[in-house]
Protein backbone atom coordinates (compact mmCIF):
# COMPACT_ATOMS: atom_id res chain seq x y z
CA UNK A 1 0.00 0.00 0.00
CA UNK A 2 1.17 3.27 -1.10
CA UNK A 3 0.97 6.57 0.93
CA UNK A 4 0.36 9.71 -1.50
CA UNK A 5 0.68 12.96 -1.48
CA UNK A 6 -1.56 15.17 -3.76
CA UNK A 7 -0.90 18.44 -4.88
CA UNK A 8 -3.23 20.65 -6.72
CA UNK A 9 -4.98 24.49 -6.50
CA UNK A 10 -8.05 24.48 -9.12
CA UNK A 11 -11.62 22.75 -10.18
CA UNK A 12 -9.47 20.25 -12.78
CA UNK A 13 -7.23 19.00 -9.98
CA UNK A 14 -10.48 18.35 -7.97
CA UNK A 15 -12.34 16.73 -10.72
CA UNK A 16 -9.25 14.37 -11.01
CA UNK A 17 -8.90 14.18 -7.56
CA UNK A 18 -12.89 12.94 -7.00
CA UNK A 19 -12.11 9.97 -9.21
CA UNK A 20 -9.45 8.23 -6.66
CA UNK A 21 -11.08 8.85 -3.84
CA UNK A 22 -11.27 5.38 -2.04
CA UNK A 23 -9.32 3.37 -4.77
CA UNK A 24 -7.16 0.67 -3.72
CA UNK A 25 -3.65 0.90 -3.40
CA UNK A 26 -3.56 3.62 -1.57
CA UNK A 27 -2.49 3.44 2.39
CA UNK A 28 -2.79 7.30 2.35
CA UNK A 29 -4.11 10.43 1.01
CA UNK A 30 -2.76 13.83 1.60
CA UNK A 31 -3.83 16.98 0.01
CA UNK A 32 -1.30 20.20 -0.67
CA UNK A 33 -2.13 23.13 -1.90
CA UNK A 34 -1.32 27.30 -1.99
CA UNK A 35 -2.36 29.54 1.06
CA UNK A 36 -5.48 31.05 0.77
CA UNK A 37 -5.33 34.33 -0.77
CA UNK A 38 -6.86 37.58 0.19
CA UNK A 39 -10.00 38.51 -2.09
CA UNK A 40 -13.29 40.51 -1.86
CA UNK A 41 -13.84 44.64 -1.38
CA UNK A 42 -11.16 45.90 0.46
CA UNK A 43 -9.45 42.32 0.25
CA UNK A 44 -10.32 41.88 4.14
CA UNK A 45 -11.64 38.30 3.54
CA UNK A 46 -9.27 35.09 2.23
CA UNK A 47 -9.82 33.02 -0.04
CA UNK A 48 -9.36 29.31 -0.38
CA UNK A 49 -8.25 27.35 -3.60
CA UNK A 50 -10.94 25.25 -4.81
CA UNK A 51 -9.11 22.03 -3.73
CA UNK A 52 -8.57 23.05 -0.12
CA UNK A 53 -12.51 23.58 0.11
CA UNK A 54 -13.01 20.17 -1.08
CA UNK A 55 -10.24 18.63 1.36
CA UNK A 56 -11.84 20.23 4.33
CA UNK A 57 -15.15 18.92 2.96
CA UNK A 58 -14.18 15.84 2.67
CA UNK A 59 -12.02 15.74 5.88
CA UNK A 60 -8.78 14.93 4.17
CA UNK A 61 -5.24 15.49 5.47
CA UNK A 62 -4.90 19.06 4.30
CA UNK A 63 -0.67 20.85 3.61
CA UNK A 64 -0.22 24.91 2.70
CA UNK A 65 2.98 24.97 0.56
CA UNK A 66 3.67 28.27 -1.68
CA UNK A 67 7.96 27.55 -2.19
CA UNK A 68 9.96 24.67 -2.59
CA UNK A 69 11.07 24.88 0.89
CA UNK A 70 7.59 24.43 2.06
CA UNK A 71 6.99 21.35 -0.17
CA UNK A 72 10.35 19.67 1.29
CA UNK A 73 9.95 20.83 4.85
CA UNK A 74 6.49 18.67 4.10
CA UNK A 75 8.61 15.35 4.69
CA UNK A 76 9.52 16.56 8.49
CA UNK A 77 5.86 16.13 9.15
CA UNK A 78 5.08 12.73 7.41
CA UNK A 79 6.51 10.26 5.26
CA UNK A 80 5.34 9.78 0.87
CA UNK A 81 5.65 6.91 -0.66
CA UNK A 82 3.94 8.70 -4.11
CA UNK A 83 3.47 12.63 -5.56
CA UNK A 84 0.88 13.24 -7.85
CA UNK A 85 0.86 16.58 -8.56
CA UNK A 86 -2.34 17.73 -10.91
CA UNK A 87 -2.45 21.51 -12.32
CA UNK A 88 -0.01 22.79 -9.22
CA UNK A 89 1.25 25.32 -11.32
CA UNK A 90 4.86 24.99 -9.38
CA UNK A 91 7.68 22.39 -9.91
CA UNK A 92 8.34 20.00 -7.48
CA UNK A 93 11.68 20.06 -5.85
CA UNK A 94 14.20 17.35 -7.10
CA UNK A 95 15.01 17.18 -3.04
CA UNK A 96 11.63 15.88 -2.51
CA UNK A 97 10.68 13.78 -5.01
CA UNK A 98 14.22 12.14 -4.56
CA UNK A 99 12.87 11.02 -1.03
CA UNK A 100 9.86 9.58 -2.01
CA UNK A 101 9.67 5.54 -2.87
CA UNK A 102 8.39 5.68 -6.10
CA UNK A 103 8.85 9.63 -6.99
CA UNK A 104 6.55 11.63 -8.71
CA UNK A 105 3.60 11.62 -11.66
CA UNK A 106 1.32 14.58 -13.49
CA UNK A 107 -1.59 14.60 -15.41
CA UNK A 108 -1.63 16.72 -18.40
CA UNK A 109 -4.37 17.12 -20.29
CA UNK A 110 -2.65 16.36 -23.56
CA UNK A 111 -1.10 13.81 -25.86
CA UNK A 112 2.69 14.70 -24.94
CA UNK A 113 5.14 15.55 -26.25
CA UNK A 114 2.45 17.64 -28.18
CA UNK A 115 0.96 20.71 -26.26
CA UNK A 116 3.83 21.28 -23.49
CA UNK A 117 2.72 23.88 -21.35
CA UNK A 118 0.42 25.80 -19.37
CA UNK A 119 -2.40 26.32 -21.95
CA UNK A 120 -2.92 22.64 -23.77
CA UNK A 121 -6.79 23.12 -23.88
CA UNK A 122 -7.31 26.54 -25.50
CA UNK A 123 -4.23 25.44 -28.14
CA UNK A 124 -6.26 22.17 -29.17
CA UNK A 125 -9.48 23.97 -29.89
CA UNK A 126 -7.83 26.92 -31.52
CA UNK A 127 -6.35 25.36 -33.66
CA UNK A 128 -9.13 22.93 -34.50
CA UNK A 129 -8.22 19.78 -33.41
CA UNK A 130 -10.48 16.54 -33.64
CA UNK A 131 -8.61 14.78 -31.11
CA UNK A 132 -6.43 15.60 -27.73
CA UNK A 133 -6.46 13.39 -24.55
CA UNK A 134 -4.67 13.12 -21.37
CA UNK A 135 -1.21 11.63 -20.34
CA UNK A 136 0.48 10.79 -17.24
CA UNK A 137 4.17 11.28 -17.10
CA UNK A 138 6.87 11.46 -14.22
CA UNK A 139 7.38 14.50 -12.68
CA UNK A 140 10.69 16.01 -13.74
CA UNK A 141 12.59 17.95 -11.24
CA UNK A 142 13.84 20.73 -13.29
CA UNK A 143 11.43 21.06 -16.06
CA UNK A 144 7.41 21.17 -16.84
CA UNK A 145 6.39 18.30 -19.14
CA UNK A 146 9.66 16.35 -19.82
CA UNK A 147 9.09 13.54 -17.32
CA UNK A 148 8.82 9.89 -19.07
CA UNK A 149 5.20 8.83 -20.33
CA UNK A 150 3.58 6.14 -18.47
CA UNK A 151 0.33 6.26 -20.15
CA UNK A 152 -1.53 8.03 -22.78
CA UNK A 153 -5.61 8.47 -23.79
CA UNK A 154 -7.14 9.93 -26.57
CA UNK A 155 -10.51 12.07 -26.57
CA UNK A 156 -12.57 12.94 -29.38
CA UNK A 157 -13.53 16.60 -29.50
CA UNK A 158 -17.31 17.56 -29.72
CA UNK A 159 -17.89 19.70 -32.42
CA UNK A 160 -19.71 22.23 -29.51
CA UNK A 161 -16.79 22.00 -27.05
CA UNK A 162 -15.44 24.62 -25.19
CA UNK A 163 -12.61 25.25 -22.71
CA UNK A 164 -14.89 24.54 -19.88
CA UNK A 165 -16.43 21.41 -21.04
CA UNK A 166 -12.95 20.37 -22.41
CA UNK A 167 -11.48 20.89 -19.25
CA UNK A 168 -14.59 18.37 -17.23
CA UNK A 169 -14.03 15.68 -19.67
CA UNK A 170 -10.33 15.77 -19.46
CA UNK A 171 -9.94 16.02 -16.18
CA UNK A 172 -12.62 12.63 -15.25
CA UNK A 173 -10.24 10.87 -17.94
CA UNK A 174 -7.33 12.11 -16.09
CA UNK A 175 -8.40 10.95 -12.63
CA UNK A 176 -9.72 7.26 -14.32
CA UNK A 177 -6.56 6.85 -15.57
CA UNK A 178 -4.55 7.45 -12.18
CA UNK A 179 -7.30 5.74 -10.47
CA UNK A 180 -6.18 2.24 -12.62
CA UNK A 181 -2.65 3.04 -11.99
CA UNK A 182 -3.22 3.16 -8.50
CA UNK A 183 -4.97 -0.03 -8.62
CA UNK A 184 -2.83 -1.48 -10.94
CA UNK A 185 0.56 -0.14 -9.39
CA UNK A 186 1.93 0.11 -13.01
CA UNK A 187 3.17 3.47 -11.42
CA UNK A 188 5.80 0.93 -9.77
CA UNK A 189 7.54 -0.76 -13.11
CA UNK A 190 9.09 1.58 -15.82
CA UNK A 191 8.58 -1.89 -18.12
CA UNK A 192 4.95 -1.42 -18.21
CA UNK A 193 5.03 2.42 -19.15
CA UNK A 194 3.91 4.04 -22.49
CA UNK A 195 7.66 5.31 -23.40
CA UNK A 196 7.16 7.17 -26.44
CA UNK A 197 4.44 8.42 -27.98
CA UNK A 198 3.32 8.96 -31.85
CA UNK A 199 3.52 12.76 -31.58
CA UNK A 200 5.53 15.75 -32.08
CA UNK A 201 6.56 18.18 -30.00
CA UNK A 202 4.81 21.65 -29.85
CA UNK A 203 4.57 24.05 -26.79
CA UNK A 204 1.20 25.35 -25.54
CA UNK A 205 1.92 28.50 -24.48
CA UNK A 206 -0.70 30.58 -22.43
CA UNK A 207 -2.85 33.08 -24.17
CA UNK A 208 -1.72 36.24 -24.07
CA UNK A 209 -4.37 39.52 -24.88
CA UNK A 210 -3.34 40.54 -28.02
CA UNK A 211 -4.20 37.34 -29.11
CA UNK A 212 -7.99 38.31 -28.88
CA UNK A 213 -7.48 40.72 -31.72
CA UNK A 214 -9.09 39.66 -34.79
CA UNK A 215 -6.79 39.96 -37.91
CA UNK A 216 -9.44 40.33 -40.88
CA UNK A 217 -7.26 39.54 -43.62
CA UNK A 218 -5.99 36.46 -42.30
CA UNK A 219 -9.11 35.08 -40.63
CA UNK A 220 -12.02 33.04 -41.89
CA UNK A 221 -15.67 33.39 -40.33
CA UNK A 222 -15.44 30.29 -38.74
CA UNK A 223 -11.66 30.93 -37.77
CA UNK A 224 -12.76 34.30 -35.71
CA UNK A 225 -16.04 33.04 -34.47
CA UNK A 226 -13.94 29.67 -33.09
CA UNK A 227 -11.33 32.43 -31.61
CA UNK A 228 -14.65 33.96 -29.98
CA UNK A 229 -16.08 31.12 -28.76
CA UNK A 230 -13.11 30.20 -26.56
CA UNK A 231 -11.38 33.43 -26.01
CA UNK A 232 -14.47 35.24 -25.48
CA UNK A 233 -14.95 38.89 -26.64
CA UNK A 234 -12.62 39.92 -29.10
CA UNK A 235 -11.13 43.36 -30.31
CA UNK A 236 -10.39 45.53 -33.63
CA UNK A 237 -9.69 49.24 -34.04
CA UNK A 238 -11.39 52.29 -35.82
CA UNK A 239 -9.59 55.04 -37.40
CA UNK A 240 -10.29 58.31 -36.14
CA UNK A 241 -8.88 61.68 -36.50
CA UNK A 242 -7.34 63.65 -34.31
CA UNK A 243 -8.51 67.28 -34.84
CA UNK A 244 -5.92 69.11 -32.36
CA UNK A 245 -3.00 66.97 -33.35
CA UNK A 246 -4.44 66.90 -36.77
CA UNK A 247 -3.52 63.05 -37.86
CA UNK A 248 -5.13 59.90 -37.54
CA UNK A 249 -5.03 57.50 -34.82
CA UNK A 250 -7.13 54.98 -34.11
CA UNK A 251 -9.30 53.72 -30.96
CA UNK A 252 -10.14 49.59 -30.14
CA UNK A 253 -13.36 48.43 -30.44
CA UNK A 254 -14.25 45.49 -28.70
CA UNK A 255 -17.10 43.15 -29.92
CA UNK A 256 -18.81 41.46 -27.54
CA UNK A 257 -21.18 39.44 -29.39
CA UNK A 258 -20.59 37.79 -32.97
CA UNK A 259 -22.63 35.58 -35.03
CA UNK A 260 -23.11 33.88 -38.35
CA UNK A 261 -25.78 36.00 -40.85
CA UNK A 262 -29.12 34.45 -40.75
CA UNK A 263 -28.95 35.49 -44.39
CA UNK A 264 -25.04 36.39 -46.40
CA UNK A 265 -25.09 40.26 -46.94
CA UNK A 266 -24.84 41.17 -50.70
CA UNK A 267 -24.09 44.51 -50.51
CA UNK A 268 -20.27 43.79 -50.17
CA UNK A 269 -18.14 43.94 -53.27
CA UNK A 270 -14.67 42.77 -54.33
CA UNK A 271 -12.94 46.21 -53.42
CA UNK A 272 -14.16 46.13 -49.70
CA UNK A 273 -11.45 45.09 -47.65
CA UNK A 274 -12.10 42.21 -44.90
CA UNK A 275 -13.14 44.07 -41.84
CA UNK A 276 -15.08 47.10 -43.75
CA UNK A 277 -18.68 46.76 -41.95
CA UNK A 278 -22.07 47.94 -43.37
CA UNK A 279 -25.21 48.64 -41.59
CA UNK A 280 -27.80 47.32 -43.58
CA UNK A 281 -31.53 47.06 -41.97
CA UNK A 282 -30.58 47.44 -38.39
CA UNK A 283 -28.01 44.81 -38.92
CA UNK A 284 -23.92 45.18 -38.57
CA UNK A 285 -22.28 42.97 -40.74
CA UNK A 286 -18.47 42.99 -41.34
CA UNK A 287 -16.48 41.46 -44.10
CA UNK A 288 -14.15 38.92 -43.53
CA UNK A 289 -11.14 36.84 -45.60
CA UNK A 290 -14.30 34.29 -46.95
CA UNK A 291 -17.63 35.86 -46.23
CA UNK A 292 -18.67 38.01 -43.40
CA UNK A 293 -19.99 38.36 -39.78
CA UNK A 294 -22.66 39.72 -38.38
CA UNK A 295 -21.73 41.88 -34.88
CA UNK A 296 -24.61 41.56 -32.03
CA UNK A 297 -23.10 44.30 -29.53
CA UNK A 298 -19.50 46.08 -29.11
CA UNK A 299 -17.93 49.05 -27.20
CA UNK A 300 -16.23 52.04 -28.53
CA UNK A 301 -12.97 52.79 -26.81
CA UNK A 302 -14.45 54.72 -23.46
CA UNK A 303 -17.80 54.09 -23.82
CA UNK A 304 -20.79 51.44 -22.92
CA UNK A 305 -21.08 48.48 -24.28
CA UNK A 306 -23.74 49.05 -27.02
CA UNK A 307 -26.01 47.75 -30.13
CA UNK A 308 -25.14 48.39 -33.51
CA UNK A 309 -27.71 51.22 -33.94
CA UNK A 310 -26.36 53.31 -31.29
CA UNK A 311 -22.85 52.69 -32.71
CA UNK A 312 -23.73 53.59 -36.05
CA UNK A 313 -25.08 56.70 -35.24
CA UNK A 314 -22.62 58.01 -32.70
CA UNK A 315 -19.54 56.90 -34.89
CA UNK A 316 -18.98 60.15 -37.17
CA UNK A 317 -18.89 62.62 -33.69
CA UNK A 318 -16.38 59.97 -31.81
CA UNK A 319 -14.20 59.59 -35.18
CA UNK A 320 -14.57 62.04 -37.33
CA UNK A 321 -13.93 59.61 -39.90
CA UNK A 322 -17.60 57.93 -40.44
CA UNK A 323 -16.85 57.84 -44.33
CA UNK A 324 -13.69 54.97 -43.44
CA UNK A 325 -15.99 52.04 -41.69
CA UNK A 326 -13.49 49.70 -42.10
CA UNK A 327 -12.29 47.63 -38.84
CA UNK A 328 -8.43 47.21 -39.00
CA UNK A 329 -5.16 46.89 -37.19
CA UNK A 330 -3.30 49.72 -35.28
CA UNK A 331 -0.04 49.13 -36.40
CA UNK A 332 1.56 50.11 -33.61
CA UNK A 333 -0.29 47.57 -31.52
CA UNK A 334 0.71 44.78 -33.99
CA UNK A 335 4.53 46.00 -33.61
CA UNK A 336 4.45 45.87 -29.81
CA UNK A 337 2.71 42.36 -29.49
CA UNK A 338 4.96 41.09 -32.72
CA UNK A 339 1.95 39.64 -34.35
Amino acid sequence: MTKVVYFGVDSFSVRCLRRILGCGGMESLDIVTKSAKPAGRYRKALQETPIAEFALDKQLPLHRADTGDDIVGLLAKTPFDLCIAVSYGKLIPGKFLDQLRYGGINVHPSLLPRYSGPAPLHRALLNGDNVTGCTIQTLHPTEFDRGHLIAQQKYTLAPSETVPSLSDKLADLGGDMLKNLLESGIYKDPSQWLGKSGYEFSHAPKVEPFEKEILWTELSSDEILRKFHILGALYSYKRIYDKKKKEFGFRRVVLTGLAKPAVELNAFTDSDSPGTFKYVESKLHVKTLDSSLEVLHLTFQGEPNEMPGKFMTSLAKRTRDADHNVFEHDPTERSKNKI
